[in-house]
């Protein structure tokens, strides 16, 4: 897309109404903020140069009745998908522990519930490393897993159990194993594979703004399936306990990354249908593969598992171990490609006078940015919450650039992208004020 659009944001009239003074956030500006550095001038009279060419900073003046507004907006806002997934989460998770408490005794479910903690970590904090960049919201990653574990989990169970009931009571094979075979093989992946996408389709649709690339959907579609899979872990550990080595080796230590892999593939097809591809019959298309692809690796699996073990162990060498290096090769170049979609993204407002080429060299380095929030939680706790919402208004400007160069300029995100932009110039003037305020206190003190 070309900056020169007029409608575009860095070019919007409304935007262009909005100036700023301000200097450039970057690393060694923040880092000369430093208690250090503030308390050292050569003369006492003489304020340090860094906060003498920033006395003129004021603080963000707030007009109430824009905070009415707001006020407002927030009751329009209300998180309906929070508390309606809190509820039912908090319903299904009640259950499955009456049922599993039901069967077994406290200590075999409490050994149980230990025994999934572990590939269940594993996994989130995976996705979470991946997210780095652009992190979610923590609530969201919390309602993404709470669909996975407590709603997911619990309406698939009762599925398959309806399911398992109705296979034995007709003629399809001479033994129960062949009715579980199928109930384990086709079933059990539609059902499940359905329901977890179903959660990504909701979380995704209903929580948008929080959707800024590809790479979204894999952290939303993994973090959920790692719900899933732990509460489902619990089910097999405590059913099995007697055999917990083998069950905890061949779930937690074989696959922990099963239902992930499966679901995230989903997930990525979501997420470059809602932020990367223009074509409507695409949008559509790109999600259906993603959910047949991941019903049939996740069929493969079970049925292999089910079936024949030696098969089993020679496609895990063969197919499932690289396949699983490859899905987190595959993320890996994702997470790399969002990097650089920030960085591409911030040229155009680089073009329009918003943001500093300077500032992209902290904006575009993990170590950069780490060093800017330390630096600044040194002056104060204002300094430090304007510097992160610097960063992240930033970020999502870059990342809602290069999703409008592929889709194209809604005006959902031409009002997000005003709303942010105040924002950021918001931000820089609340870190340059509480720069000032400290600056004039250590110089006070001097």
């Amino acid at each position: 897309m070309s900056q020169s659009n007029p409608e575009y944001l860095p070019d919007s009239p409304v935007i262009a109404e909005m100036g700023t003074n301000y200097p450039p956030v970057t690393e060694q500006l923040v880092a000369s903020y430093s208690f250090d550095a503030l308390s050292l001038p050569a003369d006492p009279l003489i304020p340090h140069p860094a906060v003498s060419q920033r006395v003129s900073a004021q603080p963000l003046l707030v007009d109430p009745g824009a905070e009415k507004a707001n006020r407002r907006s927030r009751l329009r806002s209300f998180p309906w998908l929070e508390l309606l997934c809190l509820l039912a989460a908090g319903g299904g998770l009640t259950y499955l522990a009456l049922f599993i408490s039901s069967e077994e005794s406290i200590t075999t479910t409490i050994g149980a519930v230990f025994a999934a903690l572990l590939p269940m970590a594993i996994v989130v904090i995976v996705m979470v490393w991946l997210d780095r960049w652009a992190p979610k919201p923590w609530w969201l990653l919390v309602i993404a897993f709470l669909w996975g574990a407590g709603i997911a989990s619990v309406c698939a169970l009762g599925l398959n159990t309806l399911s398992g009931k109705a296979l034995q009571s007709v003629d399809v094979g001479p033994t129960p194993f062949q009715s579980f075979g199928l109930l384990a093989t086709i079933v059990a992946p539609i059902v499940e594979e359905s329901l977890k996408g179903l959660g990504v389709i909701i979380i995704m649709l209903a929580r948008r703004r929080s959707v800024k690339s590809p790479l979204d959907g894999v952290v939303i579609a993994g973090i959920l399936a790692a719900g899933f899979a732990f509460t489902e872990n619990v089910l097999y550990f405590a059913r099995f306990y007697e055999q917990l080595p083998v069950v905890f080796f061949m779930r937690a230590m074989l696959g922990p990354f099963g239902h992930t892999v499966y679901t995230s593939i989903f997930g990525l097809a979501v997420g470059m249908a809602l932020t990367r591809i223009a074509s409507p019959k695409m949008r559509f298309i790109l999600p259906a593969s993603g959910l047949v692809s991941a019903i049939c690796l996740h069929a493969a699996w079970n049925g292999l598992a089910t079936y024949s073990a030696l098969l089993f162990v020679v496609s895990y060498v063969f197919f499932w171990g690289p396949m699983f290096i490859t899905w987190l090769i595959i993320n890996l170049v994702v997470s790399v490609r969002q990097r650089n979609a920030i960085e591409n993204g911030l040229q155009a407002y680089i073009a329009a006078g918003w943001i500093d080429v300077r500032e992209t060299q902290m904006l575009c380095s993990l170590s950069g940015r780490r060093r800017a929030r330390r630096s600044a939680r040194t002056i104060s706790p204002a300094a430090r919450r304007a510097l992160s919402e610097f960063q992240q208004a930033a970020t999502v400007l870059a990342l809602n650039y290069v999703a409008a160069s592929h889709r194209g300029l809604s005006e959902g995100i031409k009002k997000e992208n005003e709303e942010t932009v105040k924002k950021l110039l918001a931000s820089r003037r609340h870190f340059a004020a509480a720069c000032t305020a400290v600056g004039a206190y250590r110089m006070g003190r001097a």
